[in-house]
This record gives C-alpha cells, structure tokens and sequence, in this order.
C-alpha cells in the first residue's frame, strides 16, 4: 500500500497576507519525487488547539503528516504544545539540545537569550531533528492509527 502524505503549516504570518507559503510547495514537490502524493495540506494560526485539531483531522486523511513552522522561541511558536495536546503528553526538557543550541550561540560569540530554552523542550515520546543552521529542533513522532 502506497503512503501519502499532509502537511500543515502554521504561522499567523501566512494567515495575514505577510509570509507567503513556500515551504508547503516545496515539501509538496519533494515528496511527489519519492512518489508520496500529498492528499491535504491547511494553513492555520498559532493556537495550541487549532494545532491539535489540525493533526487531527490530518490523521485521518494521510499516513505521514509533516508540520512546518512554529518551532522558535517566541511566545507565538506554539508547535510543540500543539503536538503534544494531540498526544495527551507533556512536554519534556532535553539538556543535550539546550547545549546545542548554547554552542550555536557561543559559534557567534554571543550568549544564549534566556527564551532559547524553550526549544529544548519536545512532547514526550518524541525524538529530536538535529538543526545544523539555526536553534530549532525539528520533531519526530512514528503514531499508530
């Protein structure tokens, strides 16, 4: 059985006219080259629970569900805890990737801003996406349907 593939993205920015959405089309693009057909794909806000009910729905139309966006450490960057409602799991802290992201920061002769720390939290369960050019974790998650 062949897989296919959602994909969400969130920002408010792409919501109000300021941000236009290419990652969505070139994910789109890249996983039609591995012949994945992408089934649906949304935009939505920064809301923790407009995140769940994304996924949600999401799950029930695709076996492989990528979301981009919202992984910062502003107030706003809301992904994470999105995620981890729709696990019905907490966040947790991982030191490992708080020292990435410190070395990150010392690379350019500056120090961490406090914020930053927030980006070494990940929905428990989940598995940490090294980011070699900037502070933010991807996640990963395999869910059973």
């Amino acid at each position: 059985m062949q897989n296919n593939a959602a994909i969400i993205s969130i920002g408010n920015e792409l919501l109000n006219g300021h941000t236009v959405d290419t990652n969505s089309n070139w994910l789109c693009g890249r996983l039609l080259s591995i012949s994945i057909p992408v089934v649906y794909s949304c935009a939505i806000i920064d809301d923790i629970e407009e995140i769940k009910n994304a996924i949600e729905y999401a799950s029930g139309k695709a076996d492989i569900i990528l979301i981009t966006g919202g992984l910062g450490p502003t107030d706003d960057d809301l992904t994470r805890d999105g995620i981890a409602r729709f696990l019905g799991v907490e966040l947790e802290y991982h030191s490992e990737i708080e020292e990435r992201i410190k070395k990150f920061f010392a690379a350019r002769k500056c120090p961490m801003p406090e914020k930053n720390k927030v980006q070494a939290y990940l929905p428990a369960g989940a598995s940490e996406i090294e980011n070699s050019l900037g502070t933010a974790p991807g996640l990963t998650k395999k869910v059973k349907r």
